[in-house]
């Protein structure tokens, strides 16, 4: 009898769905992995953006292995992808306006002049977003061999020389740049600790889902 029994919930529990932990961010629900070029990423870290009084947007890391150091996110190699939940709506130019402080924080002036190409590619599309809304998801991807990808709501935006993805020389080092405008020194400390996995003070709950 005994041995039935324990052969029953062995059976019960293999039949039972797997589930997927991952975190909820200021009601956001964020997947604990994505694909980006064909690999699985986990996600390394979430939290929320603020400028000013306002909560703008929830930022999220996803890797090939989970990193606690930015100098660990860029020199991972593979795909890699950073995604931004949109909290409010938020014009364009403002946008800009934040791309522009942010990337002048984290860069030197040889940086600068040397990314000038890929800067203008970049504010080529932000010049063509009028306004961004709350619940807009914004994905930038990096993929070997093919370069530096956004995704307006799961559509890649499409470039002016007709490309939906930035594959220059300096691509990879644009990339950088992103990570460091994202996980790097310069971000709100808290902010910073959530993303690099060190807390999760950001975090509203852990949510599960069926795998």
């Amino acid at each position: 009898m005994r041995s039935w029994i324990v052969k029953t919930m062995s059976a019960l529990a293999l039949a039972m769905p797997v589930w997927a932990h991952a975190l909820e961010v200021e009601s956001v629900q964020l997947d604990d992995a994505v694909t980006v070029g064909g690999q699985k990423l986990v996600l390394n870290g979430a939290g929320f953006r603020k400028r000013g009084y306002f909560k703008t947007d929830v930022q999220a890391v996803y890797v090939g292995k989970k990193e606690t150091t930015l100098e660990g996110l860029v020199k991972q190699p593979g795909p890699k992808r950073i995604t931004i939940y949109v909290l409010k709506e938020i014009p364009g130019a403002t946008i800009s306006r934040y791309f522009v402080g942010d990337f002048k924080l984290v860069t030197t002036d040889t940086e600068f002049k040397t990314l000038i190409n890929e800067i203008g590619i970049i504010g080529s599309v932000y010049g063509g977003l009028h306004k961004v809304n709350k619940g807009d998801v914004v994905n930038i991807d990096w993929v070997p061999g093919k370069g530096i990808m956004t995704l307006f709501n799961g559509k890649p935006i499409v470039l002016e020389n007709g490309q939906n993805s930035m594959n220059t020389p300096n691509a990879e080092l644009m990339y950088q740049i992103f990570l460091r405008i994202y996980t790097g020194p310069a971000v709100p400390e808290e902010l910073r600790l959530n993303l690099l996995g060190l807390s999760k003070s950001m975090s509203t709950a852990t949510v599960q889902g069926e795998r």
